[in-house]
């Protein structure tokens, strides 16, 4: 969107129990107002979500990407489920090499960050895409930031567990 700061969006429902029965909807934002028309109609089954067209979890593989002077830590390819680390970053490479095979619990410890990292940040831009909760109407980046934050509390523990006892 050219203005996002021009946008204001949230979810809710409507629910009515006398079929066909007509009403109008006005939601009020300050001096801004938008109105809608809605119909009472029998509640119709939900379509199937769209799956995934490849199996499996939020990745499928973790890739070194050796470029130089790279301006991130790490990147997800949604397209093909990678995991980029970019091991040329400075402070990267003092922890993991092209094989991303750490040695010592520093070196885990920074892979599990990354990958919590991306995790984190994909997730967040979900949830704000759909609607689901984080909405900020003055100020978007305070909406992502927020919305990283507490996913990294809920899952960053589970992230690091999975890579310090499993090889991954």
């Amino acid at each position: 969107r050219k203005y996002p700061e021009l946008y204001y969006y949230g979810r809710f429902r409507v629910a009515g129990s006398v079929k066909g029965e007509k009403a109008t909807i006005t939601c009020k934002l300050g001096e801004h107002t938008a109105t809608s028309n809605v119909t009472v109609a029998e509640q119709k089954q939900r379509g199937k979500r769209k799956k995934p067209s490849r199996k499996g979890g939020f990745f499928r593989e973790i890739k070194a990407d050796t470029r130089e002077n790279p301006d991130q830590r790490a990147s997800y390819d949604e397209k093909n489920g990678i995991i980029w680390i970019f091991v040329r970053f400075p402070v990267v490479a003092k922890y993991l090499d092209e094989r991303l095979s750490p040695e010592t619990f520093e070196g885990k410890t920074m892979l599990a960050e990354l990958v919590g990292e991306v995790y984190c940040r994909f997730t967040a831009r979900e949830k704000i895409d759909r609607g689901i909760g984080y909405i900020t109407l003055t100020d978007p980046i305070d909406s992502y930031s927020r919305a990283i934050n507490d996913l990294q509390k809920k899952s960053l523990h589970l992230i690091h567990e999975a890579v310090l006892r499993h090889k991954l």
